[in-house]
């Protein structure tokens, strides 16, 4: 039994999951199931994703979506919208991609690998930190150099795992491109298995023939049956360990770089809502081998006072949504209230940070390795 483009859906409450989420970890569906329970409702770009053997999962092909809703720790009703678009391998691309491609203006490239907030989750692309580096350094081109386009790798939820898997892939890297790398918050995550330990499972027997039957619609049904009925039940504790240990952080990050310059590109790491024991080796790692190191809540704290001044639509729209989190902490005008991805501000400042260590400055990387802010 096979249709076409139907997916069935996992059931829980009033809202139906989507079905690549049952491919998930357990701590997922416990982590959507509480939002649910308290929230009534989940992110909408949810539903903008599909499964992906790489990576887990990826954005839809030529897809686009208005995103509205915020579902968090720390829920808000009136966030400012935005907009998903991807390309026909699911990455998600800005509004004149299409455009820049048919016409192959840029000769050189700026890559984007990481989860999340290199992504750009929660804002458009035009506002993403890669995004703006990018148009920073057009700017600042003089007539006949060759000008830079944006290719953004990044996907949420990925781990160095995904990303190394994903880096060895990425054979369009050419010499002299810059790699913006940011993971590591979803490496210390807990899971009920290690990533690694997951894929051996994918790869043994058992999980071919998984994936085999995965090819039946039927077998789906029967299955997303099965998640929506257990979700509902599944209270159980188990023992939890990080999606990426500590030591293969560090191999996995040593080897994302390492390939980058085998292919020629020239990396950077850049630090976003890493806990302290895993930034301390990003930090340690990138001096060895003389990478750099840019730490987002340390380097954007010294403009904190500028915004309001700076970004003032912005600055009103989000204090609007959750001004209180900003009075009990500065950093939420750069933040979304769950403390960990950048907002529109945020990613913007960002963007000139890079520009000012790797472009403008690059004497200064050193500089802007330290403890995180």
């Amino acid at each position: 039994m096979h249709v076409v483009g139907y997916q069935p859906h996992i059931q829980f409450q009033n809202a139906q999951l989507p079905y690549w989420i049952s491919k998930m970890d357990p701590i997922f569906f416990n982590d959507y199931r509480n939002r649910l329970k308290i929230l009534g409702e989940v992110n909408q770009d949810l539903y903008a994703y599909r499964s992906d053997p790489l990576l887990g999962y990826v954005l839809k092909p030529d897809y686009k979506r208005e995103v509205a809703g915020y579902s968090s720790v720390f829920p808000v009703a009136n966030m400012p919208r935005w907009t998903l678009i991807s390309d026909r391998d699911g990455y998600r691309i800005g509004l004149n991609e299409d455009r820049i491609k048919k016409e192959g203006l840029p000769g050189k490239s700026i890559f984007i690998l990481g989860d999340s907030s290199a992504f750009g989750w929660g804002v458009d692309f035009e506002d993403t930190y890669g995004f703006v580096f990018m148009e920073i350094i057009n700017r600042s081109l003089k007539p006949g150099d060759i000008l830079h386009r944006i290719v953004n790798r990044a996907m949420p939820g990925i781990s160095t795992f995904d990303g190394l898997n994903a880096v060895r892939r990425m054979n369009d890297i050419k010499t002299g491109d810059r790699v913006l790398v940011s993971l590591g918050s979803n490496d210390h995550a807990p899971a009920s298995m290690t990533d690694h330990q997951r894929s051996l499972n994918f790869k043994s027997i058992y999980g071919k023939i998984h994936i085999e039957l995965e090819r039946f619609l039927f077998f789906k049904m029967l299955r997303s049956s099965w998640i929506s009925a257990r979700i509902s039940f599944n209270d159980e504790t188990k023992r939890l360990v990080n999606r990426v240990s500590i030591d293969d952080y560090n191999k996995n990050l040593g080897s994302i770089f390492q390939t980058i310059k085998s292919y020629g590109g020239k990396p950077a790491f850049i630090n976003i809502c890493n806990i302290e024991e895993y930034t301390s080796v990003a930090i340690e790692l990138t001096n060895s081998i003389d990478v750099p190191f840019i730490d987002f809540n340390k380097q954007v704290r010294p403009f904190l006072d500028e915004i309001p001044r700076r970004f003032p639509k912005k600055f009103i729209r989000y204090f609007d949504a959750y001004g209180e989190k900003m009075e009990e902490n500065e950093l939420y005008a750069v933040l979304f209230p769950d403390g960990c991805h950048p907002n529109a501000i945020g990613h913007r400042l960002l963007g000139e940070v890079i520009f000012e260590v790797l472009e403008r400055k690059p004497w200064k990387v050193a500089e802007s390795k330290g403890k995180t802010g």
